[in-house]
C-alpha cells in the first residue's frame, strides 16, 4: 500500500496491477453513486421524479411500514409486533391449504406520517459535544491542554443539555412546535384525523 510500483524482483507486479484496478472499479462506483444522488434531488425538487409509496419492494420489516420520504418522527405511533417480520404477517396470511394469500396491500397499512408527535426542540449542544470528542482525543496525542479544552466544552455541553427545556413552542419540528405532543396512537383521533379535544367548531362556540 506505501508503493506505487514494486521492482521486478519482488514479484508483486500482477497483484499490484489486480488492486489498481480494483481500487479504480471502486472510485467508479462511488461516482455513480454519488451523481444519482445529485440527480435523485435535483429531479424530486423539480417534480420530474415521482414519489415513491411506502411499500414498493412488498418488504417484510417495519421500516417499510412508515411513509416514504420518511418523516422526522418516524413513526405516528410505536408499532404493536406480534409476529417476526411483522409487516409482512399484515400483508400475507395463510389460507385453508396453508398457502399464504396476500390479504392487505402494504401502502394502504402503513402509517401515513400525519400524527406528528412530541419530538425533542432542535438544539446545539449536541453539536458542541460531539466537537468536544476530537479535541479530547488530539490532547491525548500532541498536548493536554488542548484535552482541557475538550473536556471543559463537553462538560458545559452535557450541563447546557441537560438543563435544556424538553419543549420549546417556539422551536418545533416542521413549523408545528408542540401542538400534537399528546399524539400517541390511532385511537386518540376521529377517523378522518381530527381530534376529539377539537370537536367543538367555531360555530358551537359562545359568542359574547
Amino acid at each position: 500500500r506505501r508503493h506505487s510500483r514494486y521492482g521486478p524482483e519482488d514479484g508483486f507486479d500482477f497483484w499490484n496491477a489486480v488492486v489498481s484496478i480494483g481500487a479504480f472499479i471502486i472510485l467508479i462506483g462511488m461516482i455513480v453513486f454519488a451523481v444519482n444522488i445529485v440527480r435523485s434531488w435535483l429531479g424530486y425538487k423539480a417534480g420530474t421524479v415521482p414519489q415513491e409509496p411506502a411499500d414498493p419492494w412488498d418488504g417484510r420489516t417495519l421500516e417499510w411500514a412508515i411513509p416514504s420520504p420518511t418523516p422526522e418522527h418516524n413513526f405516528d405511533y410505536v408499532p404493536v409486533v406480534t409476529d417476526v417480520d411483522d409487516f409482512w404477517h399484515k400483508k400475507y396470511q395463510p389460507d385453508a391449504n396453508g398457502k399464504l394469500r396476500k390479504i392487505a396491500d402494504g401502502n394502504a397499512i402503513a402509517q401515513k406520517g400525519d400524527q406528528h408527535p412530541h419530538l425533542p426542540s432542535p438544539s446545539y449542544w449536541p453539536i458542541v459535544l460531539a466537537a468536544a470528542l476530537p479535541l479530547i482525543a488530539l490532547g491525548l496525542i500532541y498536548n493536554l491542554w488542548i484535552t482541557g479544552i475538550g473536556l471543559v466544552l463537553l462538560l458545559g455541553a452535557m450541563y447546557g443539555w441537560s438543563l435544556e427545556p424538553a419543549t420549546d413552542p417556539d422551536a418545533g419540528h416542521d413549523g408545528h412546535g408542540d401542538d400534537h405532543g399528546d399524539d400517541h396512537g390511532p385511537d386518540n383521533h376521529d377517523p378522518d384525523g381530527s381530534n376529539e379535544a377539537e370537536s367543538v367548531t367555531a360555530e358551537e362556540a359562545p359568542v359574547d
